[in-house]
């Protein structure tokens, strides 16, 4: 009898992990696929997002405002929502929002950068006129060299590579030192 009870105890048993295991198994699977990504995976899926044409050269190289102003709405929805969009509209990436970073100094820049997100979209719809003696292309390109010498502060940081300043002479074009 002591070895029909024991056999049933370890039967018990049995049932009883593999329902614990798949009640548990899906559990732990969301919780592995949720967990918080790190400051510098943010920051690396952000590079992907800023690596695009809208940051390179001199504005006025934007013949077409429309995709520019495209551009730059991509870029913002990745630093709210971490999700990163083609020209088309399909999800190239996933990662975190500002509010998913760490450290504080660098969330912070990520707010100051979100706000020159907002000035180039509205100077390039015209809902903000340049002050005298600038051109709208002026504002845009300054706000776009300030937004990539911040990045490229955290990124130099959490040692990823940098991007060009839009604006930089040595990244510029010039077809007349050919």
């Amino acid at each position: 009898m002591d070895s029909l009870a024991s056999n049933i105890i370890v039967a018990l048993i049995g049932v009883l992990g593999v329902l614990v295991g798949a009640i548990l198994t899906p559990v732990v699977q969301i919780w592995l696929s949720r967990r918080r990504l790190t400051d510098k995976e943010i920051f690396d899926e952000w590079q992907r997002a800023f690596d695009r044409p809208a940051f390179k050269g001199p504005y006025d190289w934007h013949s077409a405002k429309e995709p520019f102003q495209q551009a730059i709405a991509d870029t913002s929805l990745a630093l709210h929502t971490g999700v990163r969009v083609s020209r088309s509209g399909r999800a190239l990436g996933e990662g975190a929002g500002i509010k998913d970073i760490r450290n504080p100094d660098w969330r912070a820049k990520m707010r100051v950068v979100e706000k020159r997100l907002n000035r180039i979209s509205k100077v390039v719809q015209g809902l903000e006129l340049p002050p005298p003696g600038q051109t709208p292309g002026d504002i845009i390109n300054s706000e776009r060299d300030e937004i990539i010498k911040t990045l490229n502060e955290i990124w130099s940081a959490l040692k990823l590579p940098e991007l060009p300043i839009p604006t930089a002479p040595e990244t510029i074009y010039n077809p007349s030192l050919e």
